[in-house]
């Protein structure tokens, strides 16, 4: 079953709860982690049953630009797991018929989830203290 909670602040020790990449993310994020988290429109806890799956929002930059998605993953994150994804990328995409995640490209397992769970690379890509990520996008 899943369960959908409304995010509202990152506890301590969150970074524990999370997959080893999205744990490193987190703690790279530092201060900004609370500054994008109050950006951040619909911030939710995804449970399923009481296994965390995920923390997500969605953060706008302007009243045309495509919503981004971020996403930090749970560490139990397992392979049944991806089709509960795909199910609430679609619906997402009720809600917002066209979103944008970026991924890291050197990241395989976060290009392959995205693919997966229906986003197409748009080949645009961008550079992040020495980091590159790509934009994805589905609609």
């Amino acid at each position: 079953m899943i369960r959908i909670e409304e995010l509202s602040e990152f506890q301590p020790g969150t970074e524990q709860l999370l997959f080893p990449y999205a744990a490193e993310e987190f703690l790279l994020a530092g201060e900004l982690q609370k500054k994008i988290l109050a950006a951040s429109e619909m911030a939710r806890v995804i449970y399923h049953g009481d296994e965390l799956l995920c923390y997500a929002g969605i953060v706008r930059s302007s009243f045309l630009d495509a919503p981004i998605l971020w996403v930090l993953l749970g560490r139990n994150v397992h392979r049944w797991s991806a089709r509960t994804f795909k199910k609430l990328t679609e619906m997402l995409r009720t809600l917002f018929p066209r979103t944008q995640t970026v991924v890291e490209v050197t990241y395989n397992a976060g290009v392959k989830f995205a693919v997966f769970c229906g986003f197409r690379p748009l080949g645009l890509f961008v550079e992040i203290d020495g980091r590159r990520f790509e934009y994805y996008e589905v609609k």
